[in-house]
């Protein structure tokens, strides 16, 4: 987990003392794009003052690329890090921010709606509309993959966002019998015979 200054104190302070009894571990390179890594480390330090018997690995990671663009970070971990290892434990955890950055952003702006009103109502309704989101989210993932119409619908709708609103128009006006059809009335569009979709007016 990221483990920013303002909110672990303590944890960067053993860090430092550390540091000074020359129990921290400093390693940095160049690769061949001439980007410079560099890293500070130690293993079995407090994660804070108030629960000294949770200990944590500390990785402390600086990218300078050859324009001087700087990338700075800092993690806790369960992982035990050597010289051996450091590079693949930052690249994880970077990897893991931007999964769950890009994904967050995707349940929040486009068209899953993942805060509206889930702090609302009693017990444990917050967690089932999370979880049928998420739920959702996997099925439209798989579909995204696997799916040709799915891709194809996705495709003529230029958004996920808009998918949805073409997916909730025709549900408002048809009766839908299957995926396949709803899915090729997007592709197609409304022009296409409906005969079997219309709502029964008599």
């Amino acid at each position: 987990m990221v483990a920013k200054d303002t909110s672990h104190l303590s944890l960067y302070e053993a860090v430092d003392e550390l540091d000074i009894a020359n129990k921290v571990v400093r390693h940095g390179y160049t690769d061949e794009d001439g980007y410079r890594h560099w890293f500070r480390f130690v293993n079995g330090v407090p994660i804070n003052k108030s629960h000294k018997e949770i200990l944590v690995n500390y990785l402390e990671y600086v990218e300078i690329s050859p324009k001087g663009k700087k990338y700075t970070n800092t993690w806790a971990t369960d992982i035990y890090i050597t010289l051996e290892n450091v590079t693949k434990v930052m690249r994880g955890a970077r990897a893991k921010w931007k999964i769950e950055n890009e994904t967050f952003n995707t349940l929040k702006t486009q068209g899953y709606n993942l805060e509206h009103n889930y702090g609302h109502g009693e017990m444990h309704l917050a967690t089932n509309f999370a979880s049928l989101t998420f739920t959702a989210f996997l099925i439209d993932q798989i579909e995204q993959l696997a799916c040709p119409l799915f891709q194809k619908a996705l495709s003529v709708s230029k958004s996920k966002k808009s998918l949805w609103h073409g997916i909730r128009g025709l549900f408002d006006w048809f009766i839908i019998d299957s995926w396949t059809e709803l899915l090729t009335a997007i592709t197609v569009g409304k022009s296409i015979s409906l005969k079997t979709l219309m709502v029964d007016t008599t």
